[in-house]
């Protein structure tokens, strides 16, 4: 992503100039809250354009991703998420579709609860959103999520508490890639109590995209 080809750098100059008269005017006491992550990311934000144009793009979700889930994301998921690639749990295509989605899969076979929680699968979702954010073609088309629930059983529902399945929620609203379609190629009678809870959570608009409806 070039910057000269997305804003204007004089905007991005002025908008560096905010960033230090807010860093210079925080409280102590907040850089000792859970807002000390926002504050990082501002410092080392205002030194990188591409990243300053990352946050205008994604200040809701990095306030969202800090603010809300802080405890969430203090173990280093890098290390898991490599680990759940190499598993085969998660996947992308290398091609996008003929519409120019790009397809992300879930393999839920593959998922060994005495390996990796619902947290972990979670996590590494949104680390690869970070990957796609930058790229541009991403941000416009969107990506098709496919998943193969063969597998899940009542140990995986029971990790789908309120709270997850509202944070899945918060993430997803937050962020800035389309989610075109959600797509089970498998959908074992398990699941439908989490979409019978879930569904009063999500948008309608969500909710439209799942395939097969199964009669959601």
């Amino acid at each position: 992503m070039e910057v000269n080809k997305n804003c204007d750098v004089q905007a991005l100059q002025r908008f560096k100039l905010c960033i230090e008269d807010y860093l210079t005017s925080i409280p102590r006491r907040m850089e000792r809250s859970k807002s000390r992550q926002i504050i990082q990311y501002l410092q080392q934000a205002k030194q990188d354009n591409e990243l300053l144009l990352h946050y205008l793009q994604l200040r809701k979700y990095t306030e969202n991703r800090f603010q809300n889930y802080p405890s969430d994301y203090l173990v280093d998921y890098h290390v898991t998420f490599l680990s759940i690639m190499r598993k085969g749990v998660y996947g992308v295509l290398k091609n996008p579709d003929k519409f120019g989605h790009r397809i992300v899969f879930l393999d839920a076979s593959k998922w060994n609860l005495n390996e990796l929680s619902v947290n972990d699968l979670t996590v590494g979702a949104v680390l690869i959103a970070e990957t796609f954010w930058r790229h541009p073609e991403v941000l416009k088309n969107g990506i098709i999520f496919v998943q193969n629930m063969e597998g899940f059983g009542r140990a995986h529902v029971q990790q789908h508490t309120i709270y997850h399945l509202m944070r899945i929620k918060n993430i997803m609203q937050s962020l800035p890639i389309s989610m075109q379609k959600i797509i089970f190629i498998q959908f074992p009678p398990v699941l439908r109590f989490i979409f019978d809870v879930g569904k009063h959570m999500f948008p309608k608009k969500i909710i439209s995209r799942v395939s097969p409806q199964t009669d959601l």
